[in-house]
């Protein structure tokens, strides 16, 4: 009896040190270019003797640790695709960069869907980390991810294949070149993918990963999809998803899909308060990085357009435009705020969009129903055959706001300009005199002369006595020129644009949005937009 006693007081001593082992796996990059390649960073917690431990991907040995032993509170890190010796506490700081360098001849860690563990010198797996990218699930990967989960070093459902996505530190897309996933350094390591978190632009190799961002206990936001624009060329600011935000609220957690793949998770940023107007912008064909960073509420409006502008976290960015599509606007606590779905109507329609258009009918946000058919999906899209020049617009209500009325419809959405963080026309203006409306005329135009027109002709009848602002901006929504902003003479008024900023340079080539609005002498307010091309000869 006494043998059986202390063999369940050893397991459970081991048991409790498994859990919370002297070494952690901190933060891995997967997909860094080479040079300098992948890496995996190491944090020790207590004193250890790591002399003949091993690192593995998934199944596959990669690196068996020197003879090394290591003080609490320190950081080393394994570089891939080196034959540069290892660095110890004996050998010192050969390249002197501060971190304890260990290298590996193995080329580099596999970037979409993969597993990484610590094993102790006896074979025993000490700490691990499994990632995923929603697409890619293999055998070997399904191998990796059952051993460790029988372990005990990560949760997740055994044999589950596919469904264990969702049991993984999963980012659609993948990683990301420049990017990382790093254990949260306020999370015990409970085995679980919450403890970890993706880290955008700022690595932090050989030091504590940076906290993530709390978000605001704050109730779901009343917000509408009112613009999206998937094929845009990047010459024209590239694609966008437009989201209209009613209250004055923290939209810090909330997700915007693409089908059924994550391509933003929104930060704490707080529309229509602050610098901030109504309309979030993500730029959905650029990926967020340093030179693309979030505006946030701490940040503030960086680029003064009014809007709040995101990027995208796909390492891929971009919406697909040719084809049958949906996007969706999530809240952080999971439940669909709004939904939208195109369609070209000549392509099969995917079971995954099926089943994301059949979530938003259930919720109430959208209309016709369908019941499988396949060509009710496609026919209870909005209708859209593709455009580099146009996007797909929510209506515009009576009071001037996007429409929000639920459940919406095909009915409630049309083709029109792209307009990102402007309302691109008012209901009233559907049944106005034309007015109040502005003509563009002589578009394309090249301000050189290597075309019929040098300059755009703006037409905007109004009655004297009116205000009339016309302004241009870029398709990111940034100021280039106000054009006019003065009370008209008489009812003739037809300004022109030489293709020049507010400073005097020439604007690229691209797609302009010339924004007019009109205040009659009757308080009457009125205003739509038009595009207007700046071109070059081929």
């Amino acid at each position: 009896m006494k043998r059986y006693f202390f063999a369940a007081i050893f397991l459970i001593v081991c048991a409790a040190v498994h859990a919370q082992p002297s070494v952690l796996i901190n933060e891995v990059a997967s997909e860094e270019p080479t040079p300098p390649g992948d890496w995996i960073e190491f944090y020790v917690s207590s004193f250890t003797d790591l002399s003949g431990w091993k690192v593995f991907e998934q199944n596959a040995l990669v690196k068996t640790f020197p003879s090394l032993s290591l003080s609490a509170g320190t950081y080393f890190i394994l570089k891939f695709n080196s034959s540069s010796p290892d660095e110890t506490p004996a050998s010192g700081d050969a390249n002197g960069n501060g971190i304890l360098d260990l290298y590996t001849a193995d080329t580099g860690l596999t970037g979409t869907s993969n597993a990484v563990s610590l094993r102790d010198a006896k074979g025993l797996v000490m700490d691990a980390v499994v990632f995923s990218d929603s697409a890619s699930w293999t055998s070997a990967q399904q191998s990796a991810f059952d051993m460790l989960v029988s372990t005990g070093q990560w949760q997740g459902t055994v044999n589950g294949g596919l469904k264990n996505f969702s049991d993984s530190v999963n980012i659609a897309g993948g990683v990301g070149p420049g990017n990382s996933i790093g254990r949260n350094p306020d999370a015990l390591d409970t085995n679980h993918f919450s403890d970890w978190r993706h880290i955008k632009g700022t690595q932090t190799k050989g030091s504590q990963n940076p906290a993530s961002v709390a978000c605001p206990n704050s109730p779901p936001f009343e917000g509408t999809i009112s613009e999206v624009a998937p094929s845009l060329p990047i010459s024209a600011g590239g694609d966008f998803v437009e989201i209209f935000v009613n209250n004055p609220i923290n939209v810090c957690g909330s997700k915007i899909y693409e089908g059924a793949g994550l391509i933003k998770t929104l930060p704490s940023v707080t529309p229509n308060a602050g610098p901030f107007g109504s309309y979030i912008i993500l730029h959905a064909g650029a990926k967020i990085s340093p030179s693309n960073p979030d505006e946030t509420d701490v940040t503030g409006d960086m680029n003064g357009n009014g809007s709040v502008d995101l990027y995208s976290d796909e390492s891929s960015p971009g919406i697909t435009g040719s084809a049958d599509n949906a996007i969706l606007l999530e809240s952080s606590d999971g439940n669909l705020i709004d939904f939208m779905g195109f369609s070209d109507k000549l392509l099969f329609y995917s079971a995954v969009l099926q089943g994301q258009y059949n979530r938003a009918v259930s919720q109430g946000l959208w209309v016709p129903e369908c019941s499988g058919e396949e060509d009710c999906y496609g026919a209870g899209s909005v209708a859209w055959s593709n455009s580099t020049t146009k996007s797909i617009s929510k209506k515009i209500s009576e009071g001037g706001f996007p429409m929000s009325s639920r459940p919406s419809s095909p009915d409630d959405w049309e083709i029109s300009a792209p307009t990102p963080g402007k309302t691109s026309r008012t209901a009233k203006q559907e049944t106005a005199p034309a007015k109040n409306a502005i003509r563009v005329s002589q578009s394309p135009f090249s301000p050189i002369g290597d075309g019929p027109f040098r300059e755009a002709l703006f037409d905007c009848p109004s009655d004297p006595g009116s205000k009339i602002t016309l302004k241009l901006y870029d398709v990111q929504g940034r100021l280039i020129r106000t054009i006019a902003d003065r009370v008209s003479a008489d009812d003739a008024q037809v300004f022109s644009w030489d293709g020049r900023n507010a400073g005097g340079d020439l604007v690229p080539v691209g797609i302009y949005v010339v924004w007019f609005e009109i205040k009659q002498s009757n308080g009457e307010l009125s205003h739509n937009a038009e595009t207007v091309v700046v071109g070059r000869q081929l």
